[in-house]
């Protein structure tokens, strides 16, 4: 709270936290924080948002990925959050960048989920819902002999390849009236568009929320000369000094 006392507190976001005193996960919990989410209504802007922030359901993820069962028993997965383009042919070739990243990395995609969506509940012939992206998992494996630290790593450093290779390939498909900036960036200079696809980091610890992203501020000149180059890149395996 500020110093102004609670009568002037007028900012637009706001965060709570909730935990159990006994340390067990509980349905009870998601359970309140869903109402505090609600008390976010009038957060409705284009690019707005509200949801919560869990531990990676795993047992979720053995149920969405039964033939990768040993790997996500041992945490030896990260699972990082797609916002992908509508039209299936740019989509299809979003993925196929990925596979091939993550494949030098070392981390290969194991498989893919798709998040389900309820985009009637968007107002209708608004910007939200003809500009909607497909949102989908992807599944990445922890490459054999990295120490936890290394996979840390591997994970930022493959977002950051991520972000640079996808908006190379699909920034010259927006369409030249592109909609508004939102508060989630996007592959194509921060703007969103059914062409355009970005990522959030690939954790494994908690799933990445969408809208979870950097702001679109990560795309400035200021800061993309530090984003590691595709064609030089040595990947995240132990020869490649991450360790």
């Amino acid at each position: 709270m500020g110093m102004g006392g609670p009568a002037r507190e007028h900012a637009a976001c706001g965060i709570g936290f909730l935990a159990s005193r006994k340390g067990v996960a509980e349905r009870r919990l998601v359970d309140i924080a869903l109402g505090l989410c609600r008390q976010f209504d009038h957060r409705g802007a284009p690019g707005h948002g509200a949801g919560i922030l869990l531990d990676i359901p795993w047992a979720l993820l053995l149920d969405r990925f039964p033939e990768h069962a040993r790997v996500i028993a041992n945490r030896d997965a990260a699972l990082g959050v797609f916002f992908l383009p509508f039209d299936a042919a740019p989509r299809a070739h979003c993925v196929e960048m990925v596979e091939e990243l993550a494949s030098l990395a070392g981390a290969d995609v194991l498989g893919w989920s798709d998040v389900p969506l309820n985009v009637e509940a968007l107002p209708p012939g608004s910007a939200a819902r003809r500009t909607a992206p497909v949102v989908r998992q992807a599944l990445f494996r922890r490459p054999d002999g990295l120490s936890e630290e290394g996979w840390f790593a591997c994970r930022y450093l493959l977002r950051l390849a991520l972000d640079e290779v996808l908006s190379e390939a699909m920034g010259d498909q927006l369409p030249s009236s592109a909609a508004s900036p939102s508060s989630t960036p996007t592959c194509a200079r921060s703007t969103w568009s059914r062409a355009s696809c970005s990522s959030t980091a690939a954790t494994a610890r908690t799933p990445p929320p969408p809208g979870g992203g950097p702001s679109p501020s990560g795309a400035s000149p200021t800061t993309v000369r530090s984003r590691p180059s595709a064609a030089t890149w040595p990947g995240c395996t132990p020869s490649a000094g991450i360790s």
